[in-house]
C-alpha cells in the first residue's frame, strides 16, 4: 500500500514540477493561476509539490490539472504520459475535510447510501412544496385572487397553457381584491404580476452523473449527486450559488430560462451565482 501511494506521489511531483517550471518561465504567480483557473491556490501548490494529502478525487484532480496545464499553455511528452499513467492509476488521494463535504466521484461502499438519503429528503421537500402550491391555489380561488402568472417550466405543458389561456382571454382573470374595474371591466392587477418575480426556481436536469454544490440566499452550503435524467427544483429569494463537477453533466433552468453552460470535458464550474440580474439577462 505504502510503495502504491509513493508511486502515485511520484508522479503527481513529475507533474507538478513541470507546471511550475513553465509558470516560473512565463513570470506568472500561482495566485494568478488560482484566479484565471478559478481553483483554490494550496490544491495547486500540493499538486505543484507532489503532496497528494488533502486533495479531493482524482476526477478534480485531473480538471486541476488540465485546467492549469491550459493557463500556461504547456506542451510537453512526458507530462502527457505522466498525466496518463496517473489517470489509468486512480491516483490515491485524500478526501477533503468533513467541513468541506465529501469527495462525490470517488465513493467507497460505506459512503455509497448517502446520496441515496439525500435525493429522498430532496423529494420529500418537493412533494410538500407542490402541496403547499396545490393549497395556495384553492385559497386564492376561494377569495377570488388569482394566483401569480409565471413562466412555465419545461415539462410542466399544463400549468404553461393555463398561463397562456389566462394572458390571451383577460377577462377570464377576476380582478384583485380591493381594486375597482373601469366600465365594467377587469382592472390589471399590476401588485400580483410584481409578486410572481418575487422568488427564482432554479431547476437543474442530470445529463451524466454530476456533484453539486449549492447555497441558497448564503446558507451553508448543501452538497447533492445529479443523476442523469434526473430532475429537481428549488427556490430562492434573492440568489443561488453554484460549483459543479462537469458543466456539461447538467442542465440549468432559471424561473424556466435556460442558462448555458460550457461544454468542455471535465470542467468544473466553480461559484456561478445566479440572481435577478441573471434571469433579467437570460429574459432579454
Amino acid at each position: 500500500m505504502e510503495s502504491h501511494l509513493e508511486k502515485d506521489r511520484e508522479l503527481l511531483s513529475l507533474i507538478g514540477q513541470k507546471l511550475k517550471a513553465a509558470r516560473e518561465s512565463q513570470g506568472v504567480s500561482l495566485r494568478d493561476i488560482s484566479i484565471s483557473t478559478r481553483v483554490n491556490q494550496s490544491f495547486l501548490d500540493k499538486i505543484e509539490r507532489g503532496d497528494t494529502e488533502g486533495l479531493p478525487g482524482y476526477a478534480f484532480v485531473k480538471g486541476f490539472i488540465r485546467n492549469y496545464q491550459q493557463a500556461v499553455k504547456l506542451e510537453d511528452q512526458d507530462f502527457e504520459q505522466a498525466v496518463a499513467v496517473l489517470g489509468s492509476r486512480k491516483i490515491s488521494v485524500s478526501h477533503l475535510p468533513a467541513a468541506d463535504g465529501p469527495d462525490p466521484l470517488e465513493r467507497t461502499e460505506e459512503t455509497t447510501g448517502w446520496p441515496k438519503v439525500v435525493m429522498v429528503g430532496l423529494l420529500a421537500i418537493l412533494v410538500l412544496w407542490v402541496g403547499y402550491m396545490v393549497f395556495s391555489s384553492g385559497a386564492n380561488e376561494a377569495t377570488t385572487q388569482p394566483p401569480p402568472a409565471s413562466k412555465a417550466v419545461p415539462d410542466s405543458g399544463s400549468a404553461g397553457q393555463t398561463a397562456s389561456n389566462n394572458a390571451t382571454n383577460p377577462a377570464a382573470t377576476p380582478p384583485a381584491a380591493g381594486t375597482q374595474p373601469a366600465n365594467g371591466a377587469p382592472a390589471a392587477n399590476a401588485d400580483v404580476a410584481g409578486d410572481s418575480r418575487q422568488r427564482l426556481k432554479l431547476t437543474i436536469r442530470g445529463l451524466e452523473p454530476t456533484w453539486v454544490r449549492m447555497s441558497i440566499d448564503r446558507a451553508p452550503p448543501i452538497d447533492v449527486l445529479v443523476h442523469p435524467a434526473e430532475t429537481a427544483g428549488w427556490d430562492a429569494s434573492e440568489e443561488f450559488v453554484l460549483t459543479l463537477g462537469k458543466s456539461h453533466g447538467v442542465s440549468l433552468y432559471l424561473n424556466g430560462e435556460d442558462f448555458p453552460l460550457p461544454q468542455e470535458k471535465n470542467r468544473i464550474v466553480s461559484n456561478l451565482v445566479l440572481n435577478r440580474l441573471t434571469l433579467l439577462r437570460l429574459e432579454n
